[in-house]
């Protein structure tokens, strides 16, 4: 068969094609690659004509053809994304996004269909990833929002194998409510970056999340958790108080432990010890073994003069609250003999272990006088 008789040949398995006369379109194809084992025309038409009966053999034809074109060629390519089997499809979407990068949703989106597929989402969280660094903002945009997606329905794997895109990727994607799972989202960003201890991170966003879901009792009761942990940061980043998050939350959940001791912490901040007492007092009710509203307590009764609450609190966190003259002050003021004896001995043991000031040692003799 010379080139003319070629030619001709397969512009008849064209026509064959699109009449879906495929057998004899194949016996063509066929016929041609016998003389032309290479003959690119031949094996394309072959790919077309087994796209829906047999993907397997268009896969194989494509795949010539592709190796003929030295991977960078349409039409195989096209081809190729409608038959080839799941785990090859990410390199090849990714080689027909290279030539047609204005079709960057259509194909992100094929790549998100594809990534259920598949045993391993390796290879394909790797090359989206790549996509993230182009110069491209559409392109950057969806694959983005296609790697976010991906990750998402593969959490274990995502946080075992990929937490630093991971994370990127909720963070670039945390305030576009459009992409599925928006709050589950920001709740899994919220709990990587508190594992990370990245707090003042951590802080914005769930400060960004609470204007978008005001009733969403996760990101309130983090947002009065990072308060009672750490006040002094959260006040200087955050620019409502914590009573405003605080009050969203009671109003959804009246008896939020969390919430009582947030508003507690910053009553006793501001000056209202009573009303930090108050709050403190419920804490204590729902949650007696919490050493951070004792120790919250034990300052307030010391303000307070409320000597023998507090003596009861120290003596419950013997081992974490120091010994200094707020006890010695609570014991002597109890006016009571075996107090008034401990006070001495707890006088004798600050002193002896004090290497501060010696105002502060004569603050101590002074007390041992009492």
């Amino acid at each position: 068969m010379n080139s003319k008789e070629i030619k001709t040949t397969l512009k008849e398995a064209r026509e064959l094609i699109k009449n879906k006369n495929f057998s004899e379109a194949i016996k063509k194809c066929q016929a041609v690659l016998k003389t032309d084992k290479d003959n690119y025309m031949s094996l394309i038409l072959l790919g077309a004509c087994y796209q829906d009966s047999n993907k397997e053999e268009a896969t194989k034809f494509l795949k010539r053809a592709l190796e003929l074109s030295k991977d960078d060629d349409l039409l195989p390519l096209q081809g190729l994304a409608s038959c080839a089997p799941a785990h090859d499809l990410p390199s090849v979407l990714l080689k027909l996004l290279k030539l047609q990068p204005e079709k960057c949703n259509e194909i992100h989106g094929k790549l998100l269909d594809v990534s259920s597929k598949l045993d391993d989402i390796t290879e394909l969280v790797q090359l989206l990833f790549q996509e993230t660094k182009l110069n491209e903002k559409e392109r950057v945009t969806t694959a983005w929002t296609t790697l976010v997606q991906i990750l998402m329905n593969n959490v274990t794997i995502a946080e075992e194998n990929f937490l630093e895109i991971f994370e990127q990727a909720l963070a670039v994607t945390s305030k576009n409510t459009d992409i599925p799972k928006h709050l589950e989202r920001n709740h899994r960003l919220i709990s990587i970056l508190h594992k990370k201890q990245k707090f003042s991170d951590l802080l914005a966003v769930a400060i960004d999340i609470n204007e978008i879901h005001p009733r969403d009792t996760f990101v309130l009761e983090w947002l009065c958790k990072l308060y009672t942990d750490m006040p002094d940061l959260v006040e200087k980043e955050m620019q409502k108080p914590i009573n405003f998050y605080a009050n969203q939350l009671l109003d959804i959940n009246p008896t939020s432990v969390i919430g009582f001791m947030a508003q507690s912490i910053y009553f006793y901040k501001s000056g209202d010890i009573l009303s930090a007492r108050n709050l403190a007092l419920k804490v204590y009710e729902i949650e007696p073994k919490w050493t951070k509203c004792q120790l919250l307590l034990y300052d307030i009764y010391v303000q307070l003069g409320a000597f023998s609450s507090a003596e009861f609190i120290f003596n419950l966190n013997q081992n974490i609250i120091p010994v200094d003259l707020r006890i010695i002050k609570c014991l002597v003021k109890q006016n009571e003999k075996t107090k008034g004896e401990r006070a001495l001995i707890l006088c004798k043991e600050l002193l002896a272990n004090e290497v501060s000031s010696a105002a502060k040692q004569l603050e101590i003799l002074i007390w041992l006088t009492k």
